[in-house]
C-alpha cells in the first residue's frame, strides 16, 4: 500500500526512497483514504526534514540515522519499521541484488552479442549511480571486480578470478566465456571452442613465421577458456614474440641514443668553431683600437 502511495505521489518518498525501489504497484492517486495516509505522511515528513541535514548519504549512516530516531518515527507512524526493514535489506543482501540485476542485464548471452568495451563503460557507469553508493562495501566490491575482469578482457589480458568468489560473480564470469567467439565457415563458435579455435591459428601462424602480439592478444585475453596443453601451445611463441619485442626496443633505443650523441657532439663543435671566431673578431677589434689610440697621441 505505501509503495503505491508513494509511487502515485499521495506520500512523499523517505530519504532515497525512489531511487532504491525497483518499480513496484503504480497506484492510483486518491485511491487510498487519508485517514490511512495522514499519520504515515507525517513520519515520512519528519525523517525527510532530519536526512536533508545529514552531510553524508551512505546507506549506513541513513541506517543509522533511522535506527537513532526509530522510536519517535513510530510513535508517529506505528508501521514505520516497514521503511527501516527496507533501507537496512537495500544496504547489504537486497541491494546487492539490486547491483546484480543491474549488472547481469548488461552481459552477453549465447543469443545476445554486446562489446566488452560498451560493457565495461556501463558497469563503471553504475559506481555513479545512487544505488551503488547507497549499498555497503562487500556489495560495491563485487561490481569494482567486475569492472576489473571486463578492464583485463578489453585491455588484451586474461582477467583475475578469486578463488573464493561469491555466487554472483561465478555466475559473472560464465558470462564472460560470450565475449569469446570466431566464425569456422558458416558456425558460429563460442566460449571453449572459439578460444581453441583462435589457438589453433596462433600455432598456424607461428609454423609461416608471421607469428605478432596482435595475434596472440585474442588467446590471451580468454586464456582461462583453454585446455592446460593448449596454454602450453600457445605460451611459446607468445614468449618468443615478446622476446623479439624487447630484442628490437633495446636496438631501437640503442640507436637513438647514438643519434643523440653525435647530434651533441657535432652542437659541441659547432660552439667551439664559433666561439674561436668570435675570440679572432675580439682580438682583431683590440688591435684596431690600440692602432687608433696610438695614432691619436
Amino acid at each position: 500500500m505505501k509503495s503505491a502511495a508513494v509511487s502515485c505521489g499521495d506520500l512523499p518518498a523517505v530519504c532515497c526512497e525512489m531511487m532504491l525501489a525497483d518499480g513496484g504497484p503504480a497506484g492510483l492517486a486518491g485511491q487510498i483514504s487519508e485517514c490511512v495516509l495522514g499519520r504515515c505522511r507525517a513520519a515520512r515528513v519528519q525523517v525527510n526534514v532530519g536526512y536533508g541535514g545529514m552531510s553524508s548519504k551512505k546507506g549506513v549512516d541513513v541506517v543509522a540515522f533511522l535506527t537513532r530516531n526509530r522510536k519517535a518515527n513510530e510513535l508517529t507512524d506505528h508501521t514505520f519499521a516497514l521503511e527501516l526493514q527496507f533501507f537496512v535489506g537495500m544496504v547489504g543482501k537486497d541491494g546487492e541484488r539490486a547491483l546484480f540485476i543491474m549488472v547481469s542485464a548488461l552481459m552477453p548471452t549465447a543469443t545476445t552479442a554486446v562489446s566488452i568495451g560498451a560493457v565495461l563503460a556501463q558497469v563503471k557507469a553504475i559506481h555513479q549511480k545512487d544505488v551503488f553508493k547507497f549499498c555497503d562495501e562487500s556489495a560495491q566490491s563485487q561490481i569494482i571486480t567486475v569492472a576489473s575482469m571486463l578492464g583485463d578482457i578489453d585491455s588484451g589480458r586474461c582477467p583475475k578470478f578469486a578463488a573464493n568468489a561469491s555466487s554472483w560473480l561465478v555466475t559473472i564470469k560464465e558470462s564472460l566465456k560470450f565475449f569469446c567467439c570466431v566464425t569456422e565457415g558458416t558456425t558460429e563458435l563460442v566460449g571453449a571452442a572459439a578460444a581453441a579455435k583462435m589457438a589453433k591459428q596462433v600455432l598456424a601462424l607461428k609454423n609461416t613465421g608471421n607469428m605478432n602480439l596482435s595475434a596472440l592478444e585474442n588467446p590471451t585475453k580468454f586464456g582461462w577458456l583453454l585446455s592446460s596443453s593448449q596454454k602450453t601451445a600457445v605460451a611459446a611463441p607468445r614468449q618468443t614474440v615478446i622476446e623479439q619485442q624487447k630484442t628490437l626496443a633495446t636496438a631501437v633505443g640503442a640507436a637513438s641514443s647514438s643519434s643523440k650523441s653525435k647530434s651533441t657532439a657535432s652542437s659541441s663543435k659547432a660552439a667551439s668553431a664559433a666561439s674561436r671566431r668570435t675570440s679572432r673578431g675580439n682580438t682583431k677589434f683590440e688591435m684596431a683600437m690600440a692602432m687608433f689610440k696610438g695614432a691619436s697621441a
